[in-house]
C-alpha cells in the first residue's frame, strides 16, 4: 500500500498534535503555559519537542527516502545529544527551567501518560522505546533499501528508453 506523502505528512502532523495536546492538559505544564513571563518561548520549545519525539517513534510510517534517512539517523543524534548533555535533553532543560520544574521533569508524552515512565517503571518504557524504535528502524531500513533499489531501476529503465529512443531517431534518419 503506497500512501502518498501529504497524506503521510498529515498522519504525522495529527499525532504531533495529539502528543502537544496530552502536554497540554497536563496540569502543571498548563498553569506553565498560561502564567509564565514567556509563554511563547515554552509553547515553540514545546512544539519542537513533540515534532522530534514523535518523529523519533514514528517517522518509519513515511515512504520518502529523505526522511527515512532521517528517521535512520534520529536516535544516533539523540543518543550523541543526550550524551553531551548530562542524559538531559536540552528541550526538556528549557521548558522546567521556564516553569520552574524539578530538573528531572521529562515530557509528557502518551508514554507518561501511561504511567510507563515512572521510576520503578522506567526500565519497561526504556525496553519499550528501544523494541519500538528497532522495529521502526527496521522498517525504516527495508523501505529505504526498497526506495534506492526503485531509483535505481527507474534510472536504468529510464536510460534504456532513451538508448531505445535514440537508435530509432538513427534508424530512421538513414
Amino acid at each position: 500500500m503506497n500512501i502518498e506523502l501529504s497524506t503521510q505528512v498529515k498522519v504525522f502532523w495529527c499525532l504531533v498534535f495529539f502528543s502537544f495536546f496530552i502536554e497540554w492538559m497536563h496540569e502543571d505544564v498548563h498553569k506553565c503555559m498560561v502564567y509564565t513571563q514567556f509563554p511563547l518561548s515554552v509553547i515553540s520549545v514545546l512544539v519542537v519537542h513533540h515534532i522530534i519525539n514523535t518523529f523519533v517513534l514514528f517517522g518509519w510510517l513515511f515512504n520518502h527516502l529523505f526522511f527515512l534517512i532521517l528517521y535512520l539517523s534520529a536516535p544516533f543524534i539523540a543518543c550523541f545529544h543526550w550524551k553531551n548533555n548530562n542524559g538531559m535533553c536540552q528541550f526538556s532543560i528549557e521548558v522546567n527551567r521556564n516553569c520552574g520544574f524539578e530538573e528531572s521533569t521529562m515530557l509528557n508524552d502518551i508514554l507518561k501518560v501511561l504511567h510507563l515512565k515512572t521510576k520503578p517503571m522506567y526500565f519497561i518504557h526504556t525496553y519499550l522505546i528501544y523494541t519500538f524504535v528497532g522495529y521502526g528502524m527496521m522498517i525504516g531500513f527495508i523501505k529505504t533499501i526498497k526506495l534506492i533499489k526503485l531509483k535505481i531501476d527507474n534510472f536504468i529503465n529510464k536510460n534504456i528508453v532513451i538508448n531505445k529512443e535514440r537508435r530509432i531517431k538513427v534508424f530512421k534518419l538513414v
